[in-house]
Parts: structure tokens; sequence; C-alpha cells
């Protein structure tokens, strides 16, 4: 197998990107990125009638500026870029909770001050659980659509 493997490697990018994602990576889509922004856009106006107040969004930079934006358009509420400015009817946003670092060292710089946190993936076993997320993550690494496996490939490397 590790023979292969190298084959591969060495092979022209196409059949690198192609191994990659047969093997190593979930491929999420623009259509699935959007489908997962209406279905947490959906989440907060529950939790907004059921009382919590949001009043802006914040994407964790990077992966959740994007689903920031979309979903602040969802919701028709601001996107707040200056994380000062986040408060505690602020729902939170990120692509992914693999290990729960990202989101455990924010919530702490936040004292939580804030209402929600939502994800598209979720590990079993991050040291932080988000409020909402739509999907559990696997080993495999998740390539979201704004990524491509031979820049995703180099970064993990």
């Amino acid at each position: 197998m590790g023979s292969c493997i190298c084959r591969v490697r060495n092979a022209g990018n196409h059949d690198l990107s192609r191994w990659l994602l047969l093997t190593r990576f979930e491929k999420l889509t623009w259509t699935e990125f959007d489908d997962a922004c209406k279905k947490i856009a959906r989440f907060a106006r529950k939790k907004q009638e059921e009382g919590t107040k949001i009043t802006e969004v914040y994407g964790i930079p990077r992966g959740g500026l994007g689903m920031a934006l979309r979903i602040s358009h969802l919701l028709d509420i601001p996107l707040i870029v200056d994380e000062g400015k986040i408060s505690k009817h602020t729902l939170v946003v990120d692509e992914i909770c693999d290990t729960g670092k990202t989101l455990e060292e924010f919530a702490r710089l936040h004292k939580e001050n804030f209402a929600l946190v939502a994800t598209i993936y979720h590990k079993e076993g991050a040291s932080y659980t988000p409020d909402f997320y739509l999907k559990l993550k696997t080993d495999k690494w998740v390539l979201f659509p704004w990524e491509t496996a031979k820049t995703t490939w180099m970064e993990d490397e």
C-alpha cells in the first residue's frame, strides 16, 4: 500500500486530487454549505422564538467568516467583524469543531458572553461542544468548497 500511495502522490495534480478526495477527504459542496447555513439560520430562528435574543452573528476566522456572512443575510441581522463587539446576543459560528480548542479558547476569552455557538461539523470527544451542529466529523479531513485538495494537502503536511 505504501508504494501505491507514493506512486499516486508523485503523479500529476489531477491524480493527486482524485486520490486525496477518495481516501483522505470528505468534500462539502457549495450547495451543501448553503444548506448547512440555512439549517443553522433555522436553528437560530427557533431559539429566538424560544426567547434567546440574537441580534448579530460573528464568524470565527477563518472558516467561520463565510458562514457568518451567509447567515447574517438569511437572518437579516448584522455581521460582526470586530471581536470586541461580541455581546450576549451574538450567534457565533465556525465551520468545524474538531479538537474543540479554538472554540474553548474563544469561550474562555469571552467569558461565555455570547448567545449560542453553531458549527457544521463537530467531532465527538472535542473539548468544546457547540450548542448546535449538523454533522459528526469522521477521521477524514473535511474539504470545504473554498479549499482545494492540493492546498489543503500542502497545509496538512
